[in-house]
């Protein structure tokens, strides 16, 4: 019924077709694990580059228990790479079914902001299981909010 391209026949009438951010820029280097880490950092408040307060295989391990997590709640997020949630590595390397964090993101990108939440919140625990400002549970729930509802 649609074609590619920016004009498209609907089925009554010929109407404009707009291509969607990932048709646009498929090679767009913002959509890798590498630039979720990064936003997760940036909310973090973890910007010196000199003395990271995370190392990247930490941020990295908790991405990966994420995406299982994602997998667990929403299973029709991986439904182009067959259901298999790939384990992500901070190497260059792409070996022994490790994908290495260049690549672009795997599920649909309707779930990148909640991934993003989880890596915030989960770090924040990992560094204060104590921390009682309420701010770890908010993020959480909206992690779950947001794979929920989208």
């Amino acid at each position: 019924m649609y074609q590619t391209g920016y004009y498209a026949t609907g089925y009554y009438q010929t109407g404009y077709y707009l291509p969607t951010f990932e048709e646009r820029f498929p090679n767009d280097p913002r959509w890798t694990y590498e630039y979720l880490i990064f936003e997760a950092r940036t909310m973090l408040g973890d910007d010196n580059e000199l003395c990271y307060r995370w190392s990247d295989e930490t941020l990295v391990s908790t991405m990966n228990r994420g995406l299982n997590e994602l997998q667990r709640i929403r299973p029709d997020a991986w439904y182009d790479t067959n259901g298999v949630v790939p384990e992500v590595t901070s190497d260059f390397l792409t070996v022994g079914g490790l994908l290495s964090w260049k690549a672009p993101f795997g599920p649909d990108l309707r779930f990148w902001h909640a991934m993003v939440q989880y890596i915030v919140s989960m770090t924040q625990v990992q560094e204060d299981p104590f921390v009682d400002s309420g701010d770890v549970q908010r993020r959480y729930e909206l992690f779950r909010t947001l794979v929920l509802n989208t």
